[in-house]
């Protein structure tokens, strides 16, 4: 069973940091709540989540890679009276966390 897919609310925030070029806006974390959105487009995080199994990852589900300038992403869902936060760094490894990242990037670049 899908979490939330009876329709309970998810919500989510999303933050990035680091990275080659610091722009402020894109620093602005991104708040997601499914009660307020599009069914469709909270369908579609809940998928993303279910297919990354989010709620059961560690806090940081890869080995953080070296280097200067990269970006990590901490992503915290709460849903059910449960909260559960990640941290990743680019590189992503994981295809389906990748897309997770992904999808909430582009959520953040279109509500600039």
């Amino acid at each position: 069973m899908n979490p939330g897919a009876e329709g309970g609310d998810l919500r989510l925030r999303f933050e990035m940091d680091g990275g080659f070029a610091y722009i402020p806006a894109l620093a602005e974390p991104l708040e997601v709540d499914t009660a307020t959105i599009d069914p469709t487009e909270a369908a579609t995080l809940r998928t993303l989540l279910t297919e990354a199994h989010f709620f059961s990852l560690p806090a940081r589900p890869e080995a953080p890679a070296r280097g200067a300038d990269q970006r990590t992403f901490t992503i915290t869902a709460t849903e059910a009276g449960r909260t559960h936060t990640i941290t990743l760094t680019e590189p992503i490894r994981d295809p389906a966390l990748a897309q997770l990242v992904d999808h909430l990037r582009q959520r953040q670049r279109e509500a600039l």
